[in-house]
């Protein structure tokens, strides 16, 4: 007789787990696009973090080289793209970003019953992934964050796959995952590089040596940008804007009469009293302006669109003072910089779909967001703005019913069941499979840590990066306590005796 859990493991119902998820995710695609859900391109000449479109489609190389705000990798693609399709790019965007979904959801399947999920779970909650609103709205968004969450999942899958054939081919490509991560999102700092390569190398068994060749190359390059940040501008950074988004998190909390003293005293400088990431114009009274270079990217404080061009060599040295005045915050009035972190842990728990430019796609199937995030995020109040929360007893149940409950407590399992899983693996010597969760831990702490400690706004919009680890884990979770309750109640079963 066969095994009633294994059977169980190999069977997902009257469709392949593959036809399931597929089905989920093409389904859901086409009831959105009725719902009246389109690409939204629009931002591509206006938002900072992309160089002037005539730029990219004219001097993309020496733009991306000159480039100091952002790393090169997501604005060489946009230009390639303008390049290449000069009146047809957004549909080329959203196929690109389409295949980001459909890449991530399966990579999340495989992940998860490589880990030894159950088929059906696994399966589920992959449909789950790709059926979540905020993947829908962040996938039609051209931005940098669909792209990152995919390519953070799928390195999770790469190493899983290296860890268990041990093939260099898969070593090579997850380190070139990490490498890329890197050069489009400056968040993932060369410490999250370096810290992944020690959860590989404490993984490696000895094969230290081939594991640090086959980093080389990807560190290498990632490497590059820093240095050439460090040679051309004194930054050794991937963006020279971290004294702007610290400031928001730090300088921004504080009374504006106490910053004025600050500035009296010469504590903090003058741009303490003006708003981060403006038009050059409202800085140009407090700072030396540097001579022109002759490279539009560094000279133009506007794009050829009349939007604020932050590359302007100018917001090197504006956010420099910035982060001169978030340490005089930090040093001189702590619990202005504790307020800012509590903001940032609250907005870090708030779906995903709750971001300024989703508003208008987000506005199409709200009726389908508010359940999907009352039912598995566990969102209760869709309407409440921290920023004027006032302590009164109304105003905190509000606040709380505005948070996901559920999202909170599948964070503090995700973590806690990871550990431990991690522990007992090591001590069995599954190593393979230990290095993939700790990487998956390591990625969710750098970026929770991180981003809730230097910047505040937009943190559930960093915490959609790692939402489809927090799908793995739990499901990850689910179904191992699942397949102990099975193993217990059919062991009893067969213990107890027949009359």
């Amino acid at each position: 007789m066969k095994n009633p859990v294994a059977a169980g493991e190999r069977s997902t119902g009257p469709i392949s787990p593959a036809l399931y998820i597929l089905t989920v995710f093409t389904v859901s695609r086409i009831m959105v696009f009725l719902a009246g859900v389109r690409f939204d391109a629009a931002r591509l000449g206006s938002l900072h973090q992309f160089i002037d479109p005539q730029l990219l489609k004219t001097r993309l190389l020496e733009s991306l080289f000159y480039l100091h705000g952002q790393p090169p990798l997501f604005n060489l693609y946009l230009g390639l793209v303008l390049k290449c399709f000069p009146h047809t790019y957004g549909y080329v965007f959203h196929l690109v970003h389409i295949i980001l979904g459909l890449t991530m959801t399966f990579a999340a399947y495989r992940l998860m019953t490589g880990l030894g999920v159950n088929t059906r779970i696994a399966a589920r909650a992959s449909a789950l992934l790709a059926a979540n609103p905020a993947c829908i709205l962040y996938e039609n968004w051209l931005f940098y964050t669909y792209m990152t969450c995919s390519l953070l999942c799928v390195s999770a899958w790469v190493l899983h796959c290296w860890m268990q054939s041990e093939k260099k081919r898969y070593g090579l490509l997850f380190f070139s995952l990490l490498a890329g991560i890197g050069l489009i999102r400056s968040m993932f700092h060369l410490v999250w590089f370096i810290g992944a390569v020690g959860v590989v190398l404490a993984a490696s068994r000895g094969r230290w040596r081939r594991t640090m060749a086959l980093a080389l190359l990807p560190l290498a390059l990632l490497m590059s940008v820093y240095v050439k940040n460090y040679v051309l501008y004194g930054e050794f950074t991937t963006s020279t804007w971290l004294g702007m988004n610290l400031f928001q998190i730090t300088g921004r909390q504080m009374p504006r009469n106490l910053r004025l003293q600050y500035i009296q005293s010469g504590l903090m400088s003058p741009l303490a009293l003006k708003s981060t990431f403006r038009r050059l114009r409202i800085y140009k009274p407090c700072i030396s302006m540097p001579s022109k270079t002759g490279e539009p990217l560094l000279d133009n404080p506007l794009k050829t669109t009349d939007a604020k061009n932050l590359n302007d060599l100018a917001f090197i040295e504006i956010s420099k003072r910035y982060y001169q005045d978030s340490v005089a915050a930090i040093v001189h009035d702590p619990p202005a910089y504790a307020k800012g972190i509590a903001k940032a842990w609250y907005l870090h728990f708030v779906p995903s779909t709750y971001y300024l430019y989703l508003h208008q796609n987000r506005m199409k199937i709200l009726p389908y967001i508010r359940v999907y995030n009352t039912l598995i995020y566990g969102q209760m109040n869709e309407h409440f703005v921290i920023d004027d929360y006032d302590g009164s007893p109304g105003e905190t149940v509000k606040a709380i019913g505005h948070l996901g409950l559920f999202l909170i407590v599948a964070y503090g399992v995700s973590l806690a069941f990871g550990a431990a899983q991690i522990k007992r693996l090591i001590r069995s010597g599954d190593y393979a499979r230990s290095a993939v969760i700790a990487y998956m831990l390591w990625t969710i702490l750098f970026v929770s840590l991180t981003g809730n400690s230097l910047e505040v706004d937009e943190n559930n919009r960093f915490r959609f990066l790692i939402d489809p680890f927090l799908y793995i884990l739990i499901a990850y979770f689910i179904s191992n306590y699942a397949q102990r309750w099975i193993n217990h109640h059919h062991l009893g079963t067969r213990k107890t005796p027949s009359r």
